[in-house]
């Protein structure tokens, strides 16, 4: 893919722009349905202005920092690609090499989720009940 020649476009300018817009955004209004549509688009969304941004990662340490340390601000609070993926989309998992889950007790991410009574078993497109 040419992530420079992206760069340069209007579609991503105007990508980077909207991404301000998200720290307005309220969870709490959203169902269960829509958050999970909502943040599988983000991390869709997410990974490709960090490839863009910062490159691929090329290696296994910078691929660790990538999805740890690339984020967006929604409704106030910071989302990585691993709080997105582990902790949202899949139910608070640890994540690869990891000691502990995404979200612990107390924390205000974790406390926007209800986590339905049944597994929700993702792909990168969509998501199956």
């Amino acid at each position: 893919m040419d992530y420079e020649g992206l760069a340069l476009s209007e579609a991503f300018k105007a990508l980077t722009a909207s991404t301000a817009e998200l720290q307005r955004v309220n969870l709490g209004e959203l169902t269960f349905n829509i958050k999970i549509a909502f943040f599988i688009n983000l991390y869709n969304a997410l990974v490709i202005h960090g490839f863009v941004v910062i490159g691929p990662p090329t290696n296994l340490h910078q691929r660790l920092f990538f999805y740890a340390h690339t984020s967006y601000s929604v409704g106030g609070l910071v989302y990585s690609l691993n709080d997105i993926e582990h902790g949202i989309l899949r139910g608070n998992q640890k994540p690869f090499a990891s000691f502990r889950r995404t979200f612990i007790n107390g924390m205000a991410r974790g406390r926007t989720w209800a986590w339905p009574a049944f597994p929700v078993r993702c792909t990168p497109y969509a998501y199956v009940l």
